[in-house]
């Protein structure tokens, strides 16, 4: 990833100041001059639009989800597991584990990252971390597969009677399935 030079970094910091300032930029003139930019730092402005704006409509959020589907790298899925833990538990984090599966992101060498989500998330989380382990392209390592496990099961033992407690042991059962 290309770090921005100053006069990209000049326009990223007007396009933030025309979004959550001014307000006076429409999302469609936004994602096509993000385009040119190809950085992390057009992603984390889109997430936190997704995050703040809460009047976004429907084809508005689809069209962000699209823009950061595109950037599929391991460095944009770096960043989006952080956006992740940053807001686990809204609905902004429900958005970006489904973007991970959706998107095709090769979440394999993250699998303990995402138990934690379902873990530590809630309900939503979870049914999307489950989707995105149904959907692994390719086995994650011994190491992740045993740590993602002793991650579901501990919080298992904790709470055993609960809908969540079922979903997190369908989640170590696809796991097994791996």
């Amino acid at each position: 990833m290309a770090e921005l030079n100053e006069e990209k970094t000049k326009e990223l910091e007007l396009l933030h100041k025309a979004i959550f300032i001014e307000n006076s930029i429409v999302l469609p003139e936004l994602i096509a001059r993000l385009k040119s930019f190809n950085s992390l730092k057009s992603v984390d402005l889109l997430i936190e639009k997704l995050g703040q704006d809460k009047d976004l409509d429907s084809h508005s959020t689809h069209a962000i989800l699209a823009f950061i589907r595109e950037q599929n790298s391991q460095e944009h899925l770096q960043n989006i597991l952080v956006n992740i833990a940053k807001h686990l538990g809204s609905d902004l984090s429900n958005k970006l584990l489904m973007l991970c599966w959706e998107g095709q992101f090769n979440c394999s060498p993250h699998l303990s990252v995402f138990a934690g989500f379902a873990a530590n998330g809630n309900y939503n989380d979870a049914i999307e971390v489950l989707s995105i382990v149904e959907n692994l392209e390719e086995a994650p390592k011994d190491s992740e597969i045993i740590k993602a496990k002793m991650e579901l099961s501990n919080v298992i033992k904790l709470n055993i009677h609960t809908d969540k407690s079922k979903l997190l042991e369908l989640i170590i059962e696809s796991i097994d399935l791996l």
